[in-house]
Formats: structure tokens, sequence, C-alpha cells
């Protein structure tokens, strides 16, 4: 449950009032239902803490122009398989802080946009000062493109002590998938392909940032854009929520070029 201390982080408005969400298992596995109500915390639970939060850094100071690799990821230490229906939609910090990290506001495949959200701030914070900071970096450029529709899975199968997981789709039109339940915190560019046309969003570390928001087409989001950043000499703070209010808080540090 959201503690005092991540209470400061932020407030959460529920976006699925009408959905309830809940982790189920079969003989071998305990049944727990999660109730959803309207209120000014999240209410998208995580009894007993079965599925555990993770953030990896591979260093923690980098120099201006180099990259920094951040995993984060969940993972389920039981001994048995872990199933969980996604809310079907992030709740409100969540959704505010993906529309900064990924183009059109989910990520890459669609499959954790719901469960966890990340931010990246410029300075040193911590849980009591936070809500201090500055609105987060923009990690992609948001450029003008027709946006598909990111649905969640219905259901996400963790395996015992791993973060791997089945990913069941909506309605069923194709078979569950096995994924990693981890996802990149990533600068995101566009990438020029063989036939001359660029592509939107490409990225897998954290490099640096954007400081236009969504009027460029993909050919103007590669690294040379004018509006592209790398990230100056200082700290940073690449803060995690849940959908159950688990937050984490892992720092870095840009030393000047060399």
């Amino acid at each position: 449950m959201r503690t005092s201390a991540v209470t400061t982080v932020v407030t959460v408005a529920i976006l699925i009032a009408a959905v309830a969400g809940y982790i189920y298992g079969g003989s071998a596995e305990r049944t727990v239902t999660i109730t959803t109500t309207t209120s000014t915390t999240s209410s998208y639970t995580n009894p007993e803490n079965s599925l555990q939060l993770e953030v990896r850094l591979n260093t923690t100071v980098i120099h201006s122009g180099e990259a920094i690799s951040a995993r984060i990821g969940l993972f389920n230490p039981l001994g048995t398989n872990l199933s969980v229906i996604p809310p079907l939609a992030p709740d409100q910090s969540i959704q505010a802080w993906n529309e900064h990290d990924f183009i059109c506001g989910g990520d890459a495949g669609g499959q954790f946009h719901t469960l966890v959200g990340f931010a990246l701030f410029a300075g040193h914070y911590a849980y009591a000062n936070i809500s201090e900071a500055a609105a987060p970096l923009n990690l992609t450029a948001q450029p003008t493109v027709e946006c598909a529709l990111f649905l969640p899975p219905s259901l996400l199968t963790f395996l015992p002590q791993s973060n791997e997981t089945w990913a069941y789709p909506q309605y069923g039109q194709s078979p569950p998938s096995l994924v990693q339940a981890e996802v990149n915190a990533s600068t995101l560019v566009g990438v020029d392909n063989p036939d001359g046309s660029t592509g939107c969003g490409f990225g897998d570390s954290l490099y640096g940032y954007w400081t236009a928001a969504s009027d460029l087409s993909c050919g103007g989001t590669t690294s040379s854009s004018p509006y592209f950043h790398y990230f100056p000499a200082g700290q940073y703070t690449l803060a995690v929520l849940t959908a159950w209010g688990e937050a984490k808080l892992a720092y870095f540090e840009v030393a000047p070029g060399s």
C-alpha cells in the first residue's frame, strides 16, 4: 500500500473506477480480490507485495554525450505462477509521466504502461521534495504521427521467481506471448532508414532530452535536431511509480564532457 513517504511523490486519481482488477491463481496459488474505488489515492493494490519493482542502472556517473542504461521491471518472487489483470488505463500520474517518455503516451509494446510509469527530473530529489521539481524532461519529441491505441493485455501470468510473463491479448484474437516484464527508460530519437525514410521513437538508453513537444515530423526527430540536447552536467533523478502506489528513486550524475 502507499506509504506517507510515497504520498509526497504524487497524488493519484483513479481512471478505472468502473473496472475491477484482481490477482488469481490455480489450485496451487492463492486467490486475492482487488476492489476498485474512486478516491484520491491508488486503489490498485499489490497484496502481500507479491510483485517486486526493480530499478537497475548500469552506472551512476556518465559524461555529457554518453549513455546510461536504466532498466525497470516487475519480478515475481513466489514459487508459483502469479496472474494479474492490469488496469485498462494508467492512473493519472503514470499517464502524465508517459506523455513525456513515449510516443502517443504508451510504451512501445503496450504491455506495461498501465502498471508502471517513470519520469526523469533534472536535479537530486528525495521523496520529501520531489513535488517541488520542475516538469519531467521530455525523453521523446512527440512527433506528429497517427497514434495507435495501446491496450494492455487482458492477463499477465508471471512465471515463478521470474520477470518473464505470458501476456494474453485483450480480445483473444492471437495466442499469448512470452515477454519480460521490463522496459528501458530511454531517450527516443528518429533513425534514418536505408530507403531514405525516418523511423520515429527509437532508443534503449538515456543520454538526452527534447525541448519541442509535438509539432515535428519523424524526419525532424533525429539527434541532429536543434530541439535535441545531450544531458548537461549535473544530478538527475529517475522516479518510478507503480499502479499500486509503490515508488522508487534512482540517481545518476552527468560529468562535463571530456
